[in-house]
């Protein structure tokens, strides 16, 4: 049966195991198809170099890229994109992002691909993102390229932890806060989130909700709190204009002129009234539309004006985290002025009229 088999898949390169079985089994002879398979030729083929010969002969036309981060003395993080010739082991593009994403990716590909020295595989990705230094040792240039990002393209950036604004559509990474700027925030959010329990005249949100104030370019703020009247229905992504009140919490490493520059931002959008406060003193600044300023000291009552009717309260008080209140005097929590203590005679006539 060797022969035979051997035979017709000489003869007949295009016939399979069942084909070629099928012949004996004319003549009464059967045979497995796995017998058939044993015996029957394989095809010739050519011997084909090795993946060694294959990258030495064509290291030249090769290039390689590795992605990977790192850190700066500021504790940002940079993902950088880097690309070596494989002929000569040479640095060709170096590409630093703090916000990389496939689309920017693939546009650098794109973009190095097109010279015929630069040869890239391309892969394809979601989203897109903003700033790119791109920088090529061979011919010495070194470029800064900006990309505008819009509003939904922020929205859909990865929750990293990494608090972000949009400027013009040039993304802004904002560091954290610290303890001092936190308890403040904390404190007012728990203080004015009391007060609208019992006065539903609004709704408060803190943790830096985005809010859009214009469009083309897009630029999005977050103030460290923000309130709103009750007939605002929150969006399913950014608010569309400016909150009712907004509070911004200077931290000591605020620049004067950026913190200026925001509240007249809030204002020029549209904001009823800003609250500045200062942690130092404490002293707090209410800024209104109209250009005016009030100050207040930290012995001072501050009122909540339109958005906030009825609002009146010490601004230490105002301050105060909750878990601080069981140590202090519960009128000072609550931001009322205590009463001066009553003079001894009227203290024995209301024990002699309990008897």
């Amino acid at each position: 049966m060797r022969e035979p088999i051997a035979t017709m898949a000489r003869d007949n390169p295009s016939w399979g195991a069942e084909r070629i079985g099928g012949e004996p089994l004319r003549r009464g002879i059967a045979a497995s198809n796995r017998s058939i398979r044993r015996y029957r030729p394989g095809p010739h083929r050519p011997p084909s170099p090795t993946w060694r010969t294959y990258l030495r002969n064509r290291a030249a036309a090769i290039r390689a890229a590795d992605l990977f981060t790192v850190q700066t003395l500021t504790f940002q993080t940079l993902s950088v994109l880097l690309f070596i010739s494989h002929g000569r082991r040479e640095l060709m593009r170096v590409s630093v992002r703090a916000h990389p994403t496939g689309t920017a990716l693939r546009s650098v590909s794109t973009r190095w691909a097109g010279s015929e020295s630069d040869q890239l595989t391309q892969r394809r990705g979601p989203s897109s993102v903003p700033t790119c230094v791109v920088a090529s040792r061979r011919s010495g240039e070194m470029a800064v390229e900006r990309r505008v990002v819009t509003a939904e393209e922020l929205l859909r950036l990865p929750d990293d932890g990494v608090r972000r604004e949009l400027i013009d559509g040039e993304l802004r990474t904002m560091s954290p806060t610290g303890a001092g700027h936190g308890e403040h925030e904390s404190a007012m959010t728990f203080h004015i989130g009391t007060f609208l329990a019992s006065h539903p005249v609004g709704r408060i949100w803190g943790g830096e909700v985005g809010f859009l104030l214009r469009r083309d370019p897009d630029r999005v703020r977050a103030p460290d709190i923000a309130i709103m009247r009750r007939d605002r229905v929150p969006p399913a992504g950014f608010f569309a204009g400016p909150p009712d009140m907004a509070i911004e919490i200077v931290s000591p490493g605020d620049a004067a002129d950026a913190v200026e520059q925001k509240v007249q931002e809030w204002l020029a959008a549209g904001a009823e009234v800003v609250w500045v406060v200062y942690p130092t003193g404490p002293r707090l600044a209410v800024r209104r539309p109209d250009g005016s300023a009030q100050t207040h000291g930290p012995d001072e009552d501050v009122e909540g004006g339109p958005v906030l009717p009825g609002l009146r309260m010490r601004l230490s008080a105002l301050l105060t985290p909750p878990g601080l209140c069981a140590s202090r005097a519960p009128d000072s929590c609550r931001g009322a002025r205590r009463a001066p203590p009553e003079a001894p005679w009227r203290t024995r006539r209301k024990a002699r009229a309990r008897r």
